[in-house]
């Protein structure tokens, strides 16, 4: 059992899309339970945020705009945000970018599970006291 695997059974348990409709919207609302998005092939968290909101990249719309859209849809249900792959983020750059996407997804204010190998855990821990504190509240180690 790895890293993924561990993942999937996660979510498998997480409850599935449900539609919620209320005396103040006109039409249903699609609920989810949690956001799912993967590193792999990403180069920057303005992707894994398109992926969270079901947008497209464009040059149009930067970080902190599709962050304040991440925010809105968070508070309509979502529960979890299960970010894996992490450490494809990293090759050729060091740890400062998978840094400071993680610290970006942190300002979504949702719990969150990061998903990477045991090097790029090693080298989170060698960050700053305050990096630290923020980004491995309770790191597992598989």
């Amino acid at each position: 059992m790895g890293k993924s695997a561990t993942i999937d059974a996660l979510l498998r348990i997480m409850p599935g899309p449900t539609d919620i409709k209320t005396n103040h919207c006109v039409n249903a609302h699609t609920a989810e339970s949690y956001w799912y998005a993967s590193a792999r092939g990403k180069v920057s968290g303005k992707q894994l945020l398109t992926d969270f909101i079901g947008t497209e990249v464009t040059s149009r719309k930067n970080a902190s705009v599709l962050k304040s859209r991440a925010q809105m849809h968070a508070k309509l249900g979502i529960s979890l945000a299960v970010l894996e792959e992490m450490q494809h983020l990293t090759p050729g750059k060091g740890v400062a970018l998978t840094t400071d996407i993680l610290l970006t997804m942190s300002g979504l204010s949702l719990p969150m599970v990061d998903v990477a190998n045991f090097s790029l855990g090693h080298k989170l821990l060698k960050r700053n006291q305050e990096d630290i504190q923020r980004l491995i509240a309770e790191p597992r180690v598989m």
